[in-house]
């Protein structure tokens, strides 16, 4: 999740529709807190009084007391449970789902290159199996040719 913050505007945090940023979790308050970005660009977070809080850092801030938010700061709007965010980075949440993704992907083209070695090792099984057909054909050719010839000679 990323947020195009602009300087000079605040946006609320909150699980009720029309909330800048909704998050739809249960311990996550209506009207739950603000970020405010003053015109330099620095980004501050207010919790409004939320009933399960607002953590920065593992830390519940005061209500109605702003937080200056640093990069890296770890974010946590209600309890734990609740989607962790992490201030000028990716989110733990986006992370651990590209993570899950990323394994699911390689463990389908482990799976689809496993498939492709037991085919190509029917394929050689095949093969094998074709050549000894072959030579036992050859084989048993020649002792057709031989039991002919013997048979020849008896004649004689």
């Amino acid at each position: 999740l990323e947020i195009p913050l602009q300087k000079a505007s605040i946006w609320i945090v909150g699980r009720k529709d029309g909330c800048q940023l909704r998050i739809p979790h249960m311990s996550v308050s209506r009207n739950h807190s603000s970020l405010f970005v003053d015109p330099e660009g620095r980004v501050a977070l207010l919790d409004h009084g939320s009933q399960h809080g607002t953590f920065v850092n593992s830390r519940r801030l005061d209500p109605w007391q702003p937080e200056l938010l640093r990069k890296a700061d770890h974010i946590r709007f209600g309890s734990e449970g609740a989607p962790t965010y992490r201030f000028g980075c990716t989110p733990m949440v986006e992370i651990q789902r590209r993570i899950k993704e990323q394994v699911k992907i390689r463990e389908e083209e482990e799976q689809k290159a496993l498939r492709e070695l037991e085919r190509e090792e029917a394929v050689q099984e095949s093969k094998a199996e074709r050549k000894k057909q072959r030579q036992e054909m050859r084989e048993e050719k020649a002792r057709v040719r031989e039991a002919r010839k013997k048979a020849r000679e008896m004649q004689f």
